[in-house]
């Protein structure tokens, strides 16, 4: 009964219609692959992303964490209180015995400018507390918060940020970055740390080497002791902060050094590795070339058991304004329970540390 629709006529594709054919099962195939590749990318870069978040979380959760209450900045700018502790690692200390327990040796302001230039303050731990007469390090004895208050207390400083590094994970930090380049001006030997270093216009310090410059207060032929100390100390950490900021931008270098922190640092809760990849740009942002460092003004303090410290003068108010004191912030007065001077006090004598940037 289909008879009529039966064409006498074969059907014979000519070439117009077999290339319509070709290019349309060309379209479907192309169509076809860009789908599929598509949904692929998008999985992989969802795996990526879910892979990346929880890596972030668990680095982010093996670092310690410690719950301090600060005292933000108000203009701008972000005060970082960088702590170097000794009790972790075991190093000796001026050759004891290894020592048990956290103690409080290297104390910094790290300040992250509204320029974008970084601007280093070392507060001595020889520093005297002037609520309790002791010095500024044996807060530290009882926590970080004790160590903060007594900060704001002697120095009107605002905190952002806190962070605490053991010697080890100095070390550590400096042997990722490749080892920290300094010049050397003269001999620098200290028997009790090992430190032996010889003028140099320009020399590469592996983490020991660097650690040692920065702890020696026993240097040959130097009576600046621990002044002298933290001058050394001030040039080796913004030489390695310098070379942060060349290596902030490396992924494979900011993974090491987050590593580090795992394994030797504690932070406060705030600063998380986000808000240390924001720390991490401005360092990049700055460049070794904008990281400054200033000494504050101070005399020598005797205690009336003869103890020697050290004391800030009414001077170095306009100093700490300059990073985040309030503008009526005053130098307090030594503690009743100290004297008011010791033998050659006056104005502590400026101290050449024997070291800086390359020449």
């Amino acid at each position: 009964m289909f008879e009529h629709l039966d064409d006498s006529h074969s059907f014979v594709p000519d070439d117009d219609f077999r290339h319509g054919v070709f290019r349309r099962g060309r379209q479907l195939r192309l169509r076809r692959r860009i789908a599929a590749i598509t949904t692929g990318l998008a999985v992989t870069l969802a795996g990526v992303g879910i892979a990346g978040v929880l890596y972030v979380d668990r680095r982010d959760a093996a670092i310690d964490r410690i719950d301090v209450v600060e005292e933000p900045s108000l203009d701008g700018a972000t005060n970082i209180l960088l702590v170097g502790t000794d009790g972790r690692a075991g190093f000796e200390e001026d050759g004891a015995e290894d020592v048990i327990g956290n103690r409080s040796d290297t104390i910094v302001i790290v300040r992250l400018q509204t320029d974008g230039s970084v601007a280093l303050l070392p507060l001595p731990r020889d520093l005297q507390d002037p609520v309790t007469g002791e010095r500024l390090n044996v807060a530290y004895n009882d926590g970080p918060q004790a160590l903060i208050d007594a900060i704001n207390e002697t120095t009107g400083l605002p905190i952002d940020h806190y962070v605490e590094l053991d010697f080890a994970g100095f070390v550590a930090l400096v042997d990722e970055l490749g080892g920290v380049e300094l010049g050397v001006t003269r001999t620098l030997i200290d028997t009790h740390t090992g430190l032996r270093l010889g003028p140099s216009p320009c020399t590469t310090l592996d983490g020991d080497t660097a650690l040692a410059l920065a702890r020696s207060r026993h240097i040959e032929g130097d009576p600046t002791a621990d002044l002298g100390r933290i001058a050394r100390g001030q040039a080796a950490l913004a030489a390695v902060i310098g070379q942060l900021s060349e290596a902030s931008g490396d992924p494979a270098t900011i993974d090491r050094l987050t590593r580090v922190l795992a394994d030797h640092a504690a932070l406060d809760d705030g600063l998380t590795l986000g808000r240390l990849a924001e720390v991490a740009h401005a360092l990049a942002s700055a460049g070794p070339g904008r990281v400054t460092s200033t000494m504050l003004p101070m005399v020598d303090h005797q205690t009336p058991e003869g103890a020697l410290m050290l004391r800030l003068t009414p001077e170095a108010a306009a100093v700490l304004r300059t990073y985040g004191s309030p503008d009526d912030f005053v130098v307090p007065p030594a503690s009743p329970a100290t004297g008011e001077g010791g033998p050659g006090g006056g104005v502590t004598p400026s101290v050449d540390p024997g070291i800086g940037p390359c020449s």
